[in-house]
């Protein structure tokens, strides 16, 4: 027979002869102790000592049955007060073990309700910049443990199909993250790949980490997440991520994200030909399965493969290989795209890493692409962003998002001051520098040409730019790459204006 707890608080430690309300239920399940020291410890969700046995909640009586998020008084005296005052406490998220819910990975689970409730408020500050979303430390805790079973169910290197959009550096500005949403459509409308970098920098990190979390654990097959170089302690311990979690919360919260995003995915696979990663290439890559054999849980090492694919840079200036002006892994030049993509059977690299001043940037003829999702940067740069969609046929199209405030913040000018962007210097920006322009026998378009219509223009095997000018399209087209390209907003800066971040 169980008794009460005559203190009403032993807060699930499974004291004997105890009965304790507890904070929610195993989803659907009793737990009582099977150790003979605690006999008769019967806890709902507070976990006990000793080895736990599970009895179904049907095999009781009705009267004791507990609701998802809260509970319902037994019928044995318990203390009234203490049933009111826990009733009428704020409920915490619930999270089960995992078997028992629909929505989590191999471990842990969230109530849909809860997670729900989580996004809804995450959302209801849209159109509200800079204002903070209260989430209880609980919440964000079951945000960390359940995607982070959801990743680990995943493999290191996803492998993915079109149609979806891909999404580079966020950096905290959590306005700008729900702007994109607005424009390429909220979960579940479009499928995302976010390339990494959700923290630091921005004054909102723990709104963007949580909210994409939130979205990974409600639509785990649609939206996905890839490891960038901030994911990691060493690194945003300094850069902004460990004090806001410091400031709003504590230390130990950011342990939780630390651990978290020791899991992370580090890169994916569109329709096996679109190779996708946050840094670069690394001398060390020969096949895939090397990328498929890299252990999780993991910190991010100093060298080698799983650094460089989320530190590494191009750069125009350099053949092969060459050491990286931030001090970790290496700069690599066009010729060492143009030998992976023949290696490994791809037709373009897409990565993020880097500021580019219209949130997208060619290299390499057209064989790699930087895309950069956070707008006017840390309120320095006034720089777009762009998120690139891949429909099915692979064709590739831009969505830029330009700055919602153009003017500096702080006084440091735009990336190009004395240089009034024209016709002629936006076609060179998409196209890359005049030489190679001359070199790949690119053929110009005037703006002053006659007006085509963008659907049904491309085809495989060709490339097609589409670039507005006042609302005006015009084409070009290159030969000799095999996926197509189109934007579909303006290009308004030149083209060398790649920063590191």
């Amino acid at each position: 027979m169980f008794n009460t707890c005559l203190t009403g608080r032993c807060a699930g430690k499974g004291w004997r002869g105890g009965l304790c309300p507890g904070r929610g239920l195993y989803s659907g399940n009793i737990v009582f102790s099977s150790s003979s020291s605690k006999v008769g410890g019967l806890c709902f969700g507070g976990g006990l000592l000793g080895l736990p046995s599970r009895v179904s909640v049907s095999e009781f009586c009705s009267k004791q049955v507990s609701s998802a998020g809260g509970w319902r008084p037994l019928a044995l005296g318990c203390d009234q007060q203490i049933i009111e005052r826990r009733r009428a406490a704020p409920q915490e998220a619930v999270i089960t073990p995992a078997k028992d819910r629909s929505i989590g990975g191999r471990g842990w689970a969230m109530e849909p309700r809860v997670l729900d409730g989580i996004i809804n408020r995450l959302l209801e500050v849209r159109g509200k910049p800079g204002k903070q979303v209260q989430l209880s430390e609980s919440e964000i805790r079951q945000l960390c443990l359940v995607s982070k079973d959801i990743f680990l169910m995943q493999p290191i290197l996803l492998e993915l199909e079109a149609p979806i959009k891909i999404c580079g550096d966020i950096h905290g500005q959590y306005s700008d993250l729900l702007r994109l949403f607005e424009n390429g459509g909220f979960p579940p409308r479009a499928n995302y790949l976010f390339l990494g970098d959700y923290v630091d920098r921005g004054k909102q990190s723990l709104e963007t980490i949580c909210l994409l979390l939130a979205y990974k654990i409600k639509y785990p097959e649609n939206f996905f997440l890839l490891r960038g170089n901030h994911e990691c302690a060493s690194v945003n311990r300094i850069y902004g991520f460990y004090d806001e979690c410091k400031r709003r919360f504590n230390v130990r919260l950011w342990k939780v994200f630390t651990d978290c995003f020791n899991c992370l995915p580090v890169a994916a696979l569109i329709e096996e030909k679109i190779f996708c990663m946050h840094g670069g290439l690394s001398p060390e890559l020969r096949n895939l399965d090397q990328i498929r054999n890299l252990k999780r849980p993991t910190d991010v090492p100093e060298s080698g493969l799983l650094c460089d694919l989320l530190w590494s840079d191009p750069s125009k200036d350099i053949q092969g290989w060459g050491p990286n002006d931030r001090g970790v892994s290496y700069m690599f030049g066009a010729d060492r795209v143009i030998d992976c993509l023949k290696k490994l059977d791809l037709d373009l690299i897409c990565r993020a890493h880097q500021v580019v001043e219209d949130g997208y940037e060619f290299f390499a003829n057209r064989q790699l692409v930087t895309i950069f999702s956070a707008p006017n940067y840390c309120g320095e740069f006034d720089n777009a962003a762009a998120m690139m969609s891949v429909d099915e046929t692979l064709m590739c199209s831009f969505q830029i998002l330009k700055p919602a405030d153009k003017k500096p913040k702080f006084g440091f000018g735009t990336l190009t001051p004395t240089k009034p962007s024209t016709p002629s210097s936006r076609i060179k920006s998409f196209l890359g520098a005049k030489e190679q322009e001359q070199e790949e026998g690119c053929h110009l378009i005037s703006p002053l040409d006659e007006t085509i219509k963008t659907k049904g223009i491309s085809s495989f095997g060709l490339w097609h730019g589409i670039i507005c000018f006042s609302g005006t399209q015009r084409t070009e087209r290159v030969s000799r790459l095999s996926l197509p390209f189109k934007t579909a907003n303006s290009i308004t800066s030149n083209g060398d204006s790649s920063r590191r971040e």
